[in-house]
């Protein structure tokens, strides 16, 4: 079996010998390669660019309102592609884990749960699991909004304030049967995605004004009827 020759090439900067596709092509050169390899390149090229002379003319040339435009424009549409909206997501979910470790994230925790609780004494509360049952069963055992099953592998039930208890004013009913819904919670889920958001809001952001309100309609209609068994 006859092993193949490898041509080497022989760096003018380094003095090493490198086989060719260690070279960048070059159409000034007979043998068609640059005579420095490509780390000497590399090397040569980063120290340059950093010479004051060179920062200089970089900053005058990014300063030029056309390319000022140029590059927000290429933000705005870079925001909108979906593999960076997963890539902000999880990049968003790794850095909150790691700062509710540290001690500053476990007080700022420590602080916000207060303050809810706080919120929560401030407000009716008239919840029992009598309600809750009724609500999972109204609802087939299905989340309210996107209607996957409330028990599964990665997602499991959670009891949501409809209107938030965020929100201020004699218009926060607190925790009662027509303001508490089962929603989804786990991987993608709907209790995670809409958190203190007011739910009509929240429904046209995700779905949009069309399916919100055929959402929004169903969950009325269930709040109506709370209402009416309570009443009676």
């Amino acid at each position: 079996m006859m092993l193949e020759m490898v041509e080497l090439k022989r760096c003018s900067k380094c003095g090493g010998f490198w086989s060719a596709n260690k070279f960048y092509k070059s159409k000034l050169h007979s043998d068609g390669l640059n005579p420095w390899c490509k780390s000497c390149r590399r090397d040569y090229r980063k120290n340059y660019l950093e010479t004051p002379k060179q920062r200089e003319k970089r900053l005058i040339y990014n300063r030029q309102p056309h390319i000022v435009e140029r590059k927000r424009n290429y933000m705005r549409e870079y925001e909108k592609r979906e593999d960076r909206k997963a890539y902000q997501k999880e990049y968003q979910r790794e850095y909150q884990r790691k700062y509710r470790m540290t001690t500053k994230g476990k007080v700022t925790v420590r602080a916000t749960g207060n303050k809810r609780r706080g919120k929560l004494k401030a407000l009716p509360y008239q919840w029992t699991t009598a309600d809750e049952f009724y609500a999972i069963n109204y609802f087939s055992g299905l989340c309210a909004v996107c209607e996957r099953p409330l028990f599964g592998l990665w997602h499991s039930i959670s009891m949501d304030h409809w209107i938030p208890i965020s929100e201020d004013g004699e218009t926060n009913p607190g925790t009662i049967p027509s303001n508490m819904i089962p929603l989804c919670n786990g991987i993608g889920g709907c209790n995670g995605q809409k958190r203190d958001k007011r739910a009509d809001i929240w429904l046209i952001e995700k779905y949009g004004k069309r399916k919100a309100n055929k959402i929004m309609k169903r969950i009325n209609a269930f709040f109506e009827t709370v209402r009416q068994v309570n009443t009676a």
